[in-house]
């Protein structure tokens, strides 16, 4: 895995440079950086700072970006397929309409954030912090959302089949038009929310 330093990266994009995967990126500062449609695929971004970074259409599939602060980032369409961002600090960030199937965001905190439209299927959020965010259109099909906070979240037109939000705080969570097809294991504990 390539060691690479902040100043690095900075010179190689300035040259043109798009290919940074299997690189050891862990605990730098990138933060304000445009990473955008870089390759980044299987590289190490553990504890990284990544706020206000742009990540647009950037590829992170099977990345570990676990404690990284992605405050403010902009990673619309993003691929974060099979990603860990387990215990992001994700506060603010656009991540609408990104691939993120599969990946694992336990206990994550996306406080006003969007994820609107992204693929969400089988993804993890247990325990996740998800106050407020902009979950519209979303694909959330078998996503396990058990004890995540959803206060008034915005799931509408979102497809929940097979989704599980056992345990989660789903007051003032907007659901209209959302499919909630296969849902029986949740039938008995919805309530406290908004569904037109």
């Amino acid at each position: 895995m390539n060691q690479l330093t902040r100043e690095i990266i900075v010179t190689k994009i300035s040259e043109g440079e798009k290919r940074f995967s299997n690189s050891n990126l862990a605990g730098l500062d990138l933060s304000f950086l445009d990473l955008s449609q870089l390759q980044l695929r299987c590289s190490s971004l553990v504890g990284a700072d990544l706020s206000g970074s742009l990540l647009v259409s950037s590829n992170l599939d099977s990345v570990d970006l676990s404690g990284a602060s992605l405050v403010l980032a902009n990673g619309r369409g993003a691929n974060f397929r099979a990603a860990n961002l387990s215990m992001v600090n994700g506060r603010l960030a656009n991540l609408s309409l990104t691939f993120l199937s599969g990946s694992d965001l336990t206990g994550i905190d996306l406080t006003g954030g969007t994820l609107a439209g992204g693929n969400l299927s089988y993804v993890t959020f247990i325990k996740a912090n998800m106050v407020g965010v902009e979950l519209s259109g979303a694909d959330l099909n078998h996503a396990n959302m058990q004890q995540a906070n959803l206060l008034g979240a915005n799931l509408q037109s979102a497809n929940l089949r097979n989704a599980n939000l056992q345990g989660a705080n789903r007051r003032g969570v907007d659901l209209s038009e959302a499919n909630l097809t296969n849902k029986k294991q949740l039938s008995s504990s919805y309530h406290h929310i908004n569904k037109r």
